[in-house]
């Protein structure tokens, strides 16, 4: 069965309870990625900071809210001002 746009985004729990959010690109590897928060969020008991990936590239939380609505949903995921 071919993954379809929705399947290539996804969201999970981990057993410690850290939330995951990942993008698979077409024949490519998971790549930690969220457009609406942390990728990475960690539960208050571990007392760890969020992390925020747009398409496996790691951002400080202020650099994250500025790209997030420049970033575009296709093959070719990066902003045009990351180049």
């Amino acid at each position: 069965m071919a993954k379809t746009q929705n399947q290539r985004y996804r969201t999970f729990r981990t057993p410690e309870g850290k939330q995951i959010s990942i993008f698979t690109p077409t024949g490519g590897e998971p790549q930690f990625h969220s457009l609406d928060g942390p990728a990475i969020k960690y539960p208050k008991s571990m007392k760890k900071q969020d992390e925020y990936f747009i398409y496996g590239i790691p951002y400080s939380k202020e650099r994250w809210m500025e790209l997030k609505n420049d970033v575009k949903v296709k093959d070719n995921p990066f902003p045009s001002d990351s180049f």
